[in-house]
């Protein structure tokens, strides 16, 4: 089982915007990449979110916290492979690598995406 500080590392890795809390899908990745000992199926990883969201003191349902997480973890016994770390980092290296910061895709658009300039289009 992990310990807390552990759980905040793992926590802080899947945080990819870095704003402290983790949304669902942030959650739902690190549950994924860190394979639970236990099969956790699409409906028993919602009742985990739910319960995480139970036990803070906000009304935001679309964001969890650290201690939220990690106390849920810790709680519930919910044994996540801390040894699996450097795939973990992978994952979390992929992640970061499709994120769309500020309306920008790290991926180059398709081709049938890109824009026109000005100069090239048809005189009127």
């Amino acid at each position: 089982i992990l310990d807390r500080k552990m759980l905040m590392h793992l926590f802080q890795r899947f945080d990819l915007d870095g704003n402290g809390v983790l949304s669902y899908q942030e959650f739902e990745q690190l549950i994924t990449a860190c394979h639970p000992t236990e099969d956790l199926t699409d409906h028993a990883l919602i009742e985990l979110w739910d319960l995480v969201n139970e036990t803070e003191d906000d009304d935001d349902n679309d964001a969890i916290t650290k201690e939220g997480f990690a106390a849920v973890c810790i709680t519930r016994g919910l044994q996540l492979s801390y040894s699996a770390l450097e795939d973990v980092e992978k994952q979390y290296n992929k992640m970061l690598s499709e994120v769309d910061f500020f309306g920008m895709t790290a991926a180059p658009p398709a081709a049938d995406e890109v824009l026109e300039t000005p100069d090239a289009q048809d005189p009127e």
